[in-house]
């Protein structure tokens, strides 16, 4: 008999992925806030990329070259709206950390011993908080993403819980499993080389 997976709460993977960036290099020197949104808002934009390019299927190589900087590794390298999906809410998790936004909102707060699985993305009854209009497309959600991580710089007390919101019903609505798609992508940066080879930020 198979004993069903626990699967992790969000305070386990924020964590996690603050133990594998301070690994990779990346607490070596403060990042501001500021940045952290930017490299959020970067993020939106390579998922948009891969959207144009791929729309949303899986780009990911299985055959593809598995030569992570001269070394080889087992694991070919997540592309695709998925795989960039996971990286804005990898950024989202690291930003969280770095400058303890759940301590400025209770909703956000009360999400952390939750895993992903159980927290309910928003349903209908759009405009969706913090977006300016009804959404459709999956260009206007990477809109509503940078426009929530907007408001977490000008110190909007909810921007942290409505661009978390956004993350993971951007995901639903267009069927990206999200915990898969981080577990992948979280498992590929524990192999990349420090600082994913000389990166300043």
């Amino acid at each position: 008999m198979t004993t069903p997976t626990t699967l992790p709460t969000l305070a386990e993977m924020m964590a996690e992925v603050v133990a594998v960036n301070t690994e990779k290099g990346w607490y070596d020197q403060e990042v501001t806030l500021g940045e952290y949104v930017a490299l959020l808002q970067s993020e939106t934009g390579e998922a948009l990329d891969a959207w144009r390019k791929h729309g949303l299927e899986d780009a990911t190589d299985p055959d593809g070259d598995r030569t992570v900087s001269m070394r080889k590794v087992n694991l070919a390298k997540p592309e695709g709206v998925g795989s960039e999906m996971a990286d804005v809410f990898i950024r989202f998790l690291d930003m969280t950390e770095a400058h303890n936004l759940a301590a400025l909102n209770k909703s956000l707060r009360e999400c952390m011993d939750s895993p992903l699985a159980d927290i309910p993305p928003w349903a209908g009854g759009q405009p969706y908080p913090g977006a300016p209009d009804v959404i459709c497309t999956f260009g206007e959600h990477m809109g509503w993403i940078n426009r929530c991580a907007g408001d977490i710089w000008c110190q909007e007390l909810t921007g942290g819980w409505y661009t978390f919101m956004a993350i993971i019903t951007t995901c639903d609505t267009f069927n990206i499993n999200l915990h898969a798609e981080y577990t992948r992508k979280i498992a590929y940066n524990r192999t990349r080389p420090y600082r994913h080879g000389g990166k300043r930020l």
